[in-house]
């Protein structure tokens, strides 16, 4: 019997070694892994499918299109800015990482990474996607998870 994944996870990184490790770590928890080996490719399959992605792990350091390329067109678009975006990435530099976080990703993970450490990111920041997806179907603005009211996160991404 087949199920429905957790989370739908668009990881993207040009080396296919980190593509296959991710996927691993991924596959036992659930979750739907579709993986793009550089930025441009990335791009290409999230403006033909915008609302398919649940979070987007992405590396910084890329041919054709970099990664902070990739997130900057991201937050510029009407329907994918509300996706989260971790970078994953060897550059570990302080500035790196402020730079990364000010350009509008929601995690910061440096390689090497520990597997309970990026599930617990990814599984965070695919409920994160799905309560805000639920806030601006819904008028009310109430939690998937507990059904009490938040602040309008509509006023946030708009």
């Amino acid at each position: 019997m087949d199920t429905k994944p957790t989370a739908i996870v668009l990881a993207v990184d040009d080396e296919t070694y980190n593509l296959k490790i991710i996927s691993y770590h991924l596959k036992n928890e659930n979750y739907e892994v579709v993986t793009a080996g550089d930025g441009q490719e990335a791009w290409d399959l999230l403006v033909g499918s915008p609302e398919q992605f649940d979070t987007i792990l992405l590396d910084r350091s890329m041919p054709r299109m970099s990664g902070m390329e990739v997130l900057r067109k991201i937050k510029s678009h009407d329907i994918l800015k509300s996706i989260p975006v971790i970078f994953q990435t060897a550059m570990k530099h302080q500035d790196d990482i402020l730079e990364g976080l000010q350009a509008g990703a929601y995690y910061y993970l440096t390689k090497p990474y520990k597997r309970d450490a990026l599930r617990s990111i990814i599984d965070i920041s695919s409920k994160r996607k799905v309560m805000i997806t639920y806030c601006f179907i819904d008028s009310a603005c109430k939690s998937p998870f507990t059904g009490n009211l938040f602040p309008d996160l509509r006023m946030i991404y708009s």
